[in-house]
């Protein structure tokens, strides 16, 4: 074999090798040759020394402490050594930095801050919200303390608010939870257990309602006024606004409810129980019947008295009788009574009684069931100018009542 043409061989090779290993370090670029230096050393693996007219090879060996699943890097020294980078299961790590190589999802080490003007070195929670932090893992909730609504601006669970509250537009606020239900309408009115009120305060009528005042926290009751719009100061002879106390209105024969004025009594001894709330006037808002027949004959009311109480006062009332056509007779009087637990006593008012026909009114004294009460009964003797039967027969009445017990009406 001609040595010249295997010299070029080799020469072309090995400057190959040596070019890219000497890239790898950043040194200047050097030529292999047959002599070695200080910075490449050549080993003579064949021919052996006896046999040197045969091809020579040579074989560049380099100094390395690298690893495996590490990317290696030329050492200070120029041998290769471990780099920062290595590969694992698929995936590469720098540092504290990795790129999952499924995902190529890449995670950061702890604390990793990013230069430039989008650096972020907090997290500070604002109105509204709670937490935040500089470091670790950093949560954001919303503060407990201030209304929530989702996403169909429904408020979640309990939520108070402080300061004002205002609407704007013509919105209304509602309610499922106001004694029922209620609603504050954009005109203004305001439903209690009513989500369409009709009256600027209206509470629903599905059940008995009571507007009261609370017990005061110590000592003796607070006072409620309610007073009607007083004329506009300043104005001349003008006159203040109505009181207008009104039972709720029936249907039909159905008429209203009736009328309660109602106070309590001392107890009879002293004590922190309460005191019991009597009725001192009621107005009956319907007729009660009388019997058709002569004498007619009704049933007004009765008192619960114990002990050593008493109650008197007056019974106002109108009777009224029909022959279902034009003939009628009505009379209006008084009737007085007085009570104790086992007897009563009443009168009609001879001086104070005015009469249309023939009536001819009084009262009987009485005990009623159940227990035995003491109470007032009406009676008449109607008569028509014309003889006819009586066919409609009724009367109206008002019960007064000076004293701190009881009064039943009776049916």
């Amino acid at each position: 074999m001609d040595f010249r043409k295997l010299g070029i061989v080799v020469l072309i090779l090995v400057p190959v090798l040596s070019s890219l290993v000497i890239a790898q370090s950043g040194q200047p670029l050097m030529v292999a040759g047959l002599h070695s230096s200080k910075d490449l050393v050549w080993q003579r693996t064949s021919p052996n020394e006896k046999q040197m007219d045969g091809p020579v090879l040579y074989q560049i060996i380099f100094r390395s402490s690298a690893t495996p699943n590490h990317v290696p890097m030329i050492s200070p020294t120029f041998t290769l050594m471990d780099s920062p980078i290595s590969v694992g299961s698929g995936n590469v790590a720098i540092g504290g930095m990795s790129i999952n190589g499924g995902t190529g999802v890449i995670s950061f080490a702890g604390g990793q801050t990013f230069p430039g003007s989008g650096t972020i070195t907090g997290v500070t929670a604002g109105d509204g919200l709670t937490g935040g932090g500089t470091s670790g893992t950093v949560s954001v909730a919303v503060d407990g303390t201030v209304a929530r609504t989702n996403a169909s601006n429904n408020f979640l669970a309990d939520q108070k608010i402080t300061g004002d509250l205002t609407l704007t537009g013509s919105g209304n606020l509602l309610s499922s939870n106001i004694t029922n239900s209620g609603t504050i309408t954009a005109n203004g009115r305001i439903g209690i257990g009513a989500l369409t009120p009709s009256f600027d305060l209206s509470l629903g009528g599905t059940a008995t309602r009571t507007i009261a005042m609370e017990r005061n926290t110590s000592g003796s009751g607070n006072s409620l006024t309610v007073q009607a719009g007083t004329a506009a100061a300043g104005a001349t002879d003008q006159a203040g606004g109505d009181v207008v106390l009104s039972a709720g209105n029936g249907t039909g024969l159905g008429a209203s409810g009736n009328v309660h004025f109602q106070t309590a009594g001392a107890n009879d001894i002293s004590g922190t129980s309460d005191d019991g709330l009597a009725d001192r006037v009621i107005i009956v808002s319907r007729g009660k019947p009388l019997t058709l027949s002569s004498p007619g004959f009704t049933a007004l009311m009765s008192i619960h008295l114990v002990g050593t109480h008493t109650a008197g006062r007056r019974i106002h009332y109108m009777v009224r009788a029909t022959d279902g056509g034009s003939q009628i007779a009505t009379e209006e009087g008084v009737i007085q009574y007085l009570a104790t637990a086992n007897s009563i006593t009443c009168t009609v008012q001879t001086n104070d009684k005015l009469h249309l026909g023939t009536v001819n009114s009084g009262c009987t004294p009485g005990f009623f069931n159940p227990g035995s009460q003491p109470g007032v009964s009406i009676f008449d003797n109607v008569t028509f100018s014309s003889p006819a039967p009586i066919v409609v027969h009724e009367v109206y009445f008002t019960v007064e009542n000076e004293s701190g017990s009881t009064i039943r009406l009776e049916p």
